[in-house]
């Protein structure tokens, strides 16, 4: 810093061609020899703390290590040789990726060198290992998440080691299964996303691996509490010992074995019995009623990890699903929203209100949406009616759906596939849902302007030939408007913002008369109530007179509520209201 503040160290120069004068600052020989003699001094150091991610990237490629690269790393977990002055950890979380790295990407050379074949099978086992068995080093806040990813690390050698060859299966598949059980969301993400981009070569043991998942989430919420007898720690500790045995070789598991409610309803089942036990022990002092009480099921948070693959973006960098399973990743999809559902929506809150859904939750709605693009007209129904089947009070859930539905629009979708499934939800919205009745019928107002697109005008600019779409759409919209316009000035607003945008633009004739009829609804004289609906209206006007003033001039039905609808503005002393006027008199 005090060199930078030294004007001595800055020299101006000036380009000969452009005459351009720039000053370039310069460090002091001294000072540039002692940097360059810390950077020495520091190398190793930051060698080993950038291992990890360079581990990791590898790791995530596809290609393999080559004989010199091999080498390389091998000789890297050599620290006492190297004059590394990192702490332990660090050099410890370096060695597990390397020796990770080496397992996985490879083997041949690990086969030709077994003394470091030994020595780097020896860490993986060593981490696994330290994965504990009872209660309480397994469900308090994890702490190999946050150790430098050693169990994400020594995940991807052992599945690699687990599907390497037959007569590795049984030698690896405990550590599979300790893994799969463990509380790291990281390392159980990563391993069934390598399962998940092998299904077809596991088989069975994939469904398998996915069924003891969900066993293991419904036994984390089993996990006794701080208040519970010592006999519920053992009896939980036998049933994770258990499922730890279990084999993966189990032919008749398919995907029809993969059924997150029924676990979940024994789970809750299991967890009812032990709060009945402790409110006849307690005598019901400080304990509420086990019969008001919910069971969560399944552990949402291992849910995550467990499923997503499925449930995350695939941008996002997990694998792509495979084409040839779509039928099955919807099935899974599904069954997965049924447990949310059973959760969050089978019984109500004490004012008559669903919450919102849990993150998983949230992420199983976007995979749905996403999926209704691809699925079969047959097949996509099912994808969005059990969501929009909760009605209003799920306005949380249903919000999210839609929201994701029109984020998914890009230039190359099919166009008129989005436009056939958005049809089939209007129509089901607008007929045969109960959105806009109810104590709170004003969040079905509001998903139903929603899933018009009100507010999405630029998700819905994405589709190809997007005007031509909404114009089909026409009818829909009319039966909206002649049911649901008048009830809510905010559909008023959100109508006057939808047809002033590129989207609405075919409905704008159409719409002045909408909105005439809405505002003049049973004789009664416009009314509102809120600033902005006469400014919606007041920009629709104005929109309407700059862009579409010759269409309007030919239309007898377009100038008449056209007038109306600024007379209206005039009576309500809205701002602009007048020069509105003198416009709408010039083009007459």
């Amino acid at each position: 810093l005090g060199a930078e503040l030294d004007w001595r160290n800055y020299r101006t120069t000036r380009d000969e061609r452009s005459g351009q004068v720039t000053i370039e600052f310069r460090y002091p020989a001294e000072l540039q020899h002692d940097i360059a003699q810390y950077e020495r001094a520091t190398l190793p150091s930051i060698q080993t703390l950038l291992l990890p991610s360079q581990c990791e990237r590898i790791l995530l490629g596809p290609e393999m290590l080559t004989t010199e690269q091999a080498d390389k790393l091998a000789t890297a977990l050599d620290f006492e040789s190297s004059n590394d002055h990192s702490d332990e950890d660090t050099k410890r979380h370096a060695r597990i990726a390397i020796a990770s790295t080496l397992v996985a990407k490879a083997p041949d050379w690990l086969n030709l060198n077994p003394d470091v074949y030994q020595y780097v099978h020896e860490i993986i086992r060593s981490v696994v290992a330290s994965i504990g068995e009872s209660a309480d080093s397994l469900l308090r806040p994890f702490s190999l998440e946050g150790s430098g990813r050693d169990l994400q690390f020594a995940a991807h050698a052992v599945m690699h080691q687990w599907m390497a060859a037959a007569e590795n299966a049984k030698e690896w598949e405990p550590s599979v299964l300790r893994i799969l059980t463990s509380r790291d969301g990281p390392a159980i993400e990563t391993l069934m996303c390598i399962a998940t981009a092998n299904r077809s070569r596991l088989g069975s043991k994939w469904w398998r691996l996915l069924q003891l998942a969900l066993l293991w989430s419904g036994l984390s919420i089993l996990a006794p509490g701080f208040d519970d007898s010592t006999s519920i720690e053992t009896r939980w500790v036998r049933w994770l010992r258990w499922l730890r045995a279990r084999s993966v070789e189990h032919e008749d598991t398919s995907a029809e074995s993969i059924n997150p409610l029924a676990i979940a309803r024994r789970v809750e089942r299991l967890q009812r019995a032990r709060w009945r036990r402790d409110y006849a022990r307690s005598k019901g002092r400080f304990r509420r009623s086990p019969e008001e009480r919910r069971s969560s099921g399944l552990d949402t948070y291992l849910l995550g990890h467990i499923f997503a693959w499925l449930t995350r973006d695939p941008s996002g960098g997990t694998p792509v699903p495979d084409a040839a399973y779509e039928n099955q990743d919807r099935k899974l999809a599904q069954a997965l929203w049924a447990f949310e559902a059973w959760r969050r929506y089978e019984d109500i809150d004490d004012d008559g209100e669903h919450g919102a859904p849990s993150h998983f939750g949230y992420d199983v709605l976007s995979v749905l949406a996403r999926m209704v693009l691809s699925a079969p007209p047959k097949e996509s129904t099912d994808l969005w009616r059990p969501v929009f089947s909760l009605g209003a009070d799920a306005h949380y859930s249903i919000g999210h759906f839609i929201s994701c539905w029109f984020v998914q629009a890009s230039s190359d979708c099919d166009g008129a596939a989005f436009a056939r499934h958005w049809r089939g939800m209007l129509m089901y919205a607008l007929e045969e849902s109960n959105w806009s009745t109810g104590r709170r019928w004003y969040y079905g107002e509001r998903l139903l302007r929603q899933l018009l697109g009100f507010g999405l005008e630029n998700a819905i600019n994405r589709v190809p030939n997007f005007q031509t779409m909404i114009f089909q759409l026409r009818d829909l919209y009319e039966v909206w408007a002649r049911g649901h316009l008048h009830r809510d000035e905010d559909n008023v607003a959100g109508f006057c913002g939808f047809l002033a945008s590129d989207a609405g633009a075919p409905l704008r004739l159409d719409g002045l008369q909408w909105l005439v009829a809405a505002l003049h609804y049973e004789t009664r004289a416009a009314h509102w109530h809120r600033e902005r609906t006469g400014n919606a209206l007041t920009e629709l006007l104005d929109l309407i007179l700059s862009e579409d003033a010759k269409k309007v001039s030919e239309s007898a039905k377009a100038r008449e509520a056209l007038v109306r609808l600024a007379a209206d503005l005039v009576a309500r002393q809205v701002p602009a209201a007048l020069a509105l006027q003198e416009q709408i008199q010039q083009m007459r």
